[in-house]
């Protein structure tokens, strides 16, 4: 062997070496939750597991094969504990929720599921208007997700991500802020949950001026209109439960009363009803919007039940599933949840619009607040 050929070799000794050495790492790591491996200060904050949410979710499902799943946004995202006790009998439980998921990507992620699970028994999704927006290519996967879903391998997908360098990253910013304990934004557990955290440096009075100004008026709820291809998404939801004979829950998310005076301001809160009357004649959908002890919250620093004006905490969670699920309703406020049906949905509204009405009269400094968050 001639020295051209030597150098040749180890060159690629060396490369696979630390090819293994990376993928080794990323491994041990896991800053993605795709081994379900936790280590206590090593791996147990996965700061970076939410840029890759659908991916790693995808994957998850095909090694856990849940019974129980949540659909939905980022709401249920943070807020649907899957170890929820009332759901011990279908367990193991997974969230499937997706930040700033529609109700498309919520059916392809189901079709996924019964393709790895066809025992699946409970579905529990969290609808929100802004997931149901018409938008454009909506209804379109980018190639790599829509290759994902549906496989029912699950090893296939691991090299891909073990032999990352974008992984590597990751895994040592992972390594980084576990080791210095300093708080991270947010992270996701394994059960699929993400924890989330508000930037120390803001009020809370600023961080719902924030999340509203560049969520919702400057974005999410300008040129909004319903799509027709998010409604028929919802319907396949619904009707593939029905036909498998899958107990699925539909809730309306418990966001803050500042999100529905947004909907309200937008000039949007006719088009808020009438989505409200086409989900029904679907299906009946519990509405946890509105005005209500949990959602009338005072925007006071350290809050009990928001992150902001969107995102509900896990123990206001756990109510929701309280009231859905039937479980321990005596914790559940009587005012908290109203099952809402094609039979019922007119008096359900008028009583919604006598709430907002009753509580825009005791909270006129709000009400301003919000305003002038929509023109600022």
């Amino acid at each position: 062997m001639n020295h051209s050929s030597k150098f040749l070799w180890k060159f690629l000794g060396l490369i696979a070496a630390n090819s293994l050495i990376v993928a080794s790492f990323n491994a041990w790591i896991d800053p993605y939750n795709v081994m379900a491996k936790t280590v206590s200060k090593v791996n147990e904050l996965k700061p970076k597991s939410g840029n890759d949410a659908r991916r790693f979710k995808a994957i998850n499902v095909i090694r856990i094969k849940p019974k129980t799943i949540f659909l939905g946004n980022s709401r249920a995202d943070i807020g649907l504990d899957p170890e929820h006790s009332a759901l011990s009998n279908n367990a193991p439980a997974y969230n499937l929720a997706l930040p700033s998921g529609d109700i498309y990507e919520a059916m392809r992620y189901l079709q996924h599921v019964l393709a790895n699970q066809p025992n699946l028994k409970q579905v529990v999704i969290g609808v929100d208007l802004i997931a149901f927006k018409a938008k454009t290519n909506e209804g379109e996967l980018d190639p790599e997700q829509a290759a994902r879903l549906g496989t029912t391998q699950y090893m296939p997908h691991l090299p891909s991500l073990l032999f990352s360098t974008d992984t590597f990253t990751s895994s040592l910013s992972t390594l980084a802020a576990n080791l210095s304990q300093e708080p991270v934004k947010e992270s996701y557990l394994s059960n699929g949950r993400l924890i989330r955290f508000n930037p120390p440096s803001m009020s809370m009075e600023e961080v719902f001026e924030y999340h509203l100004k560049t969520s919702y008026f400057n974005d999410g709820y300008q040129n909004f209109q319903i799509s027709p291809r998010q409604m028929d998404a919802f319907r396949t939801i619904v009707e593939t439960c029905n036909q498998r004979g899958i107990d699925l829950e539909v809730f309306i998310s418990p966001a803050h009363v500042t999100q529905w005076e947004a909907i309200q301001t937008a000039g949007l809160w006719s088009t808020f009803e009438n989505w409200k009357r086409d989900l029904v004649k679907i299906t009946p959908v519990w509405d946890f919007s509105g005005y209500n002890s949990i959602t009338a919250e005072p925007i006071a620093e350290g809050m009990q039940n928001y992150l902001e004006s969107s995102h509900y905490v896990k123990e206001i969670g756990d109510l929701v599933l309280n009231r859905l699920l039937d479980y321990q309703v005596e914790s559940v406020p009587k005012d908290f949840g109203a099952l809402m049906t094609a039979d019922n949905v007119e008096p359900h509204l008028l009583k919604v619009r006598v709430g907002r009405n009753k509580w825009a009269n005791q909270s006129p400094d709000v009400v301003q607040l919000v305003r002038q968050w929509s023109k600022d």
